[in-house]
């Protein structure tokens, strides 16, 4: 065989070689960012999720506080770490008096963009 013909090989092996490996390597970046994507949105489930429970927490610790204390009025807490609950209890008076509580949580509080969700109940 000749040499030109032993070079020609090689620099068509050589290519395949650097075409193979711009594929595996295009693939690889693809599946880590789908993969951090991923992540991120099941980290924003769960703060979602924690701040769904700490506003219902928030309604239903009001209700306890305002069976020991009628003039019970709201608070801020701090639940769980990195959290803030804010209650308000207001009376409504209408054809019967009637106490609307409305709890606010916040979660995480250390991050840029927390969750925020409310839940209201008249009683």
């Amino acid at each position: 065989m000749s040499t030109s013909r032993r070079t020609n090989r090689a620099g068509v092996a050589l290519i395949a070689a650097l075409v193979t490996l711009t594929i595996v390597s295009t693939l690889l970046v693809a599946i880590a960012l789908q993969s951090t994507n991923a992540r991120r949105q099941l980290d924003r489930r769960h703060d979602q999720l924690q701040a769904a429970w700490l506003a219902q927490s928030g309604i239903e610790l009001a209700i306890a506080r305002l069976a020991s204390d009628p003039n019970y009025k709201g608070e801020t807490l701090e639940l769980v770490p990195h959290s803030q609950v804010r209650i308000t209890v207001t009376t409504e008076d209408n054809k019967k008096p009637r106490v609307r509580i409305v709890s606010e949580a916040r979660y995480p509080t250390n991050d840029r963009k927390p969750v925020q969700l409310t839940a209201t109940v008249l009683r």
